[in-house]
């Protein structure tokens, strides 16, 4: 896929979420209105520019992310706006705010390169699972922030800025994106050596068993985390493949 192609499959995602906003607009009998226009240009600039932002400071990225991601985002869109059309609103600037970052991180990564993201990459680990604990801060204490369960599972935290004005966020969100990343400073910086073959189990070939633990370590300890804050129901954290 060409980058021109790229940015046609962009088009055609942000056409298919608006598309989407008017099947439900039609289904509660509203018909076209102003969220259908905006919903498409909110995709249209966010990830517009984000596949300029790609083709100047990440040209070698494949051309099949950044649309997969629009589609996945259109969908989860769509259901959000079904559901209630204000937090949809809210969605939207999130979807901007969200493409400006990974604009902007692309932007630090081409200028000062990958290298501070190998070199801290167990740093990055440690605070990854710091966040997936966060939530099991206890709700009464004294704190600002303060872990918070809902629906018998432990996800969310809440930051409570004054008065009674008070910000809830899932830690997890963050920490996978800490793990993301460290798994991939890991396989970069150990490729080779999990690429050759040093043991065979019947027709399976393993690398060294030391070459994968750390990967089953982060990834296992994760997992854990979310099984004892009764979070079976939440996305599980990526796995290297």
């Amino acid at each position: 896929m060409t980058r021109k192609a790229e940015l046609a499959s962009i088009v055609t995602a942000s056409a298919l979420a608006t598309f989407g906003v008017t099947l439900v607009n039609f289904a509660r009998s509203a018909g076209v209105d102003v969220q259908v226009g905006i919903t498409f240009l909110v995709f249209l600039i966010a990830f517009g520019g984000l596949s300029l932002a790609v083709q100047r400071w990440a040209p070698k990225a494949s051309p099949l992310l950044l649309p997969l991601v629009v589609a996945i985002t259109g969908l989860g869109f769509m259901t959000v706006y079904s559901l209630d059309v204000r937090k949809a609103g809210l969605q939207r600037w999130w979807v901007l705010i969200g493409a400006a970052a990974a604009g902007i991180l692309l932007w630090l990564l081409s200028s000062r390169g990958t290298s501070v993201v190998r070199r801290y990459r167990n740093l990055i680990l440690l605070v990854s699972v710091l966040l997936l604990l966060l939530p099991n801060l206890p709700t009464g204490w004294g704190f600002p922030l303060r872990g918070l369960e809902q629906g018998g599972s432990r996800l969310w935290v809440t930051l409570k800025l004054g008065g009674s004005f008070s910000v809830g966020f899932q830690p997890a969100e963050l920490a996978k994106l800490g793990l993301v990343a460290f798994f991939a400073a890991y396989l970069a910086d150990h490729q080779r050596a999990l690429r050759e073959v040093h043991r065979k189990v019947g027709p399976f070939s393993f690398p060294e068993p030391r070459q994968l633990v750390p990967l089953l370590a982060a990834w296992g300890a994760s997992v854990v985390i979310l099984i004892w804050q009764g979070a079976l129901g939440a996305p599980s954290p990526p796995f290297p493949g």
